[in-house]
């Protein structure tokens, strides 16, 4: 034997039991806390997905800018997609129809329906004065397709146009106004505009190129262009599933599910360290016989620690595909067999929350002093061998280094404490505060 740290192997051996209770505490650990933080992660990709898809794909809307202000914005490099947009009879109470129904007027550039909202598109977008795009409700309620005539009928008179798509757009917001949607050019919105002398206060749509520290992007572009708040809409639907959301109401939740996030890491901690602590605190005596031939605290500190990582090497893995294969499960469950509101729950992915947290699980459990300390410790009179050289514990030392190390680790394992110290208070006070800070959420 070279080294202390080489009885690590032949102490898991003897000790099969016990190190394959604490495997499990660790898997059964690991497994529930990626299992969390990956089912989190999944609905978040989720929800910000649904949220895309019923509010746009847009980060912010600017109001009352001049048309070389947007040209210039429209060239900056944080910029990935832009659009203006313009409407009539938003609210259905004017008197534009087509064949009898409602018809609410968008102005609109090619890059809203393609980049900003994804629509799904038959036909292409209107190029000249003469061309609209339709709701694709209008298919099934005026019976008419691509190349097709229709008339707009307005206050100023009636307007011929040929239909050159299909937009899929709302269908609620269509049946709530009892009619369908028109999207046109800016010109023609602005022909239309000037005939009937309707106003409209034009929004310029934005998309910016990356998404990460959103908040300090939106700021530094509000700065750069001299925009006030009153000039910037946000999509607050996106935006807060992004974490970029400036609402006073919803910036003091971001607080709270990082406590939660804390008490759950901190809790799955407190539960294997318990369980470490009543498998070091079971061999007191056997880490005393090693203080007895020789081993000094820093010694014992190591050996628990490599003892530890040697749990983990094999438990870690096997928690973090069990997490992830349950997450796997409960997102199809929810996509194919719920479906609603968890449509857009994404299959197969890997949560790289979960992999972080059980690798920050890895460094914690290897800088665990409490299980170190209480091994280094030994037996209360290991201490008072190296001062007064009792006679007794020498001959006792002796006896033990003619053992066999497999002898040696079975002779501590019989003569072993029967107290066990098992701090599982802490656990209970971790969730304690969790279910309480649960409790006080809106």
């Amino acid at each position: 034997m070279k080294s202390y740290l080489s009885l690590v192997p032949i102490s898991a051996k003897v000790h099969k039991r016990q190190s394959r209770m604490t495997r499990i505490c660790i898997i059964l650990a690991v497994f529930l806390v990626t299992s969390i933080f990956s089912m989190v992660e999944m609905w978040t990709k989720a929800e910000t997905t649904a949220m895309r898809h019923n509010h746009g794909d847009w980060h912010i809307a600017l109001q009352n800018i001049q048309d070389n202000e947007a040209e210039q914005i429209r060239k900056d490099n944080d910029v990935a997609f832009s659009s203006w947009y313009d409407s009539i009879n938003a609210n259905a109470e004017q008197d534009y129809y087509i064949g009898g129904k409602n018809a609410v007027i968008y102005g609109i550039e090619e890059a809203y329906s393609t980049n900003i909202m994804n629509y799904p598109t038959e036909g292409n977008y209107p190029q000249n004065e003469k061309e609209v795009v339709l709701s694709a409700d209008a298919k099934e309620l005026f019976g008419v397709k691509v190349g097709d005539s229709i008339t707009l009928n307005t206050h100023a008179g009636d307007l011929g146009y040929t239909i050159t798509g299909f937009y899929q757009d709302d269908s609620e917001f269509n049946s709530m106004v009892n009619g369908i949607c028109v999207y046109v050019n800016r010109d023609t919105f602005n022909h239309i505009r000037s005939l009937n002398g309707e106003t409209s206060a034009s929004q310029f749509y934005i998309r910016f190129q990356n998404e990460n520290r959103l908040k300090k992007t939106i700021a530094d572009f509000k700065l750069k262009y001299n925009l006030t708040d009153e000039n910037v809409k946000e999509n607050m639907a996106v935006l807060s599933m992004l974490g970029a959301s400036s609402n006073d109401s919803i910036n003091q939740l971001y607080p709270l599910a990082a406590i939660c996030f804390v008490i759950i890491l901190i809790s799955g901690v407190f539960m294997i360290s318990s369980c470490m602590n009543s498998t070091v605190a079971q061999r007191t005596k056997f880490f005393g016989m090693m203080r007895c031939i020789g081993a000094s605290k820093k010694q014992i500190i190591h050996f628990v620690r490599l003892e530890a990582l040697n749990w983990c090497k094999t438990a870690i893995p096997i928690g973090c595909i069990l997490g992830t294969i349950t997450c796997w499960i409960l997102c199809a469950i929810l996509r194919f067999l719920v479906k609603g509101e968890w449509a857009d729950m994404p299959l197969f992915s890997v949560s790289v929350t979960g992999i972080l947290c059980c690798r920050w699980y890895c460094y914690s459990i290897y800088r665990s002093s409490f299980p170190c300390k209480t091994g280094s410790k030994g037996l209360a009179g290991s201490r008072s061998i190296g001062k007064h050289r009792n006679i007794k514990a020498w001959r006792l030392c002796s006896k033990v280094r003619r053992f066999q190390d497999r002898n040696f680790f079975r002779y501590s394992s019989r003569n072993r404490d029967k107290e066990k110290f098992i701090p599982y208070y802490r656990l209970i006070c971790a969730y304690d505060c969790s279910f309480s800070i649960v409790c006080r959420l809106p």
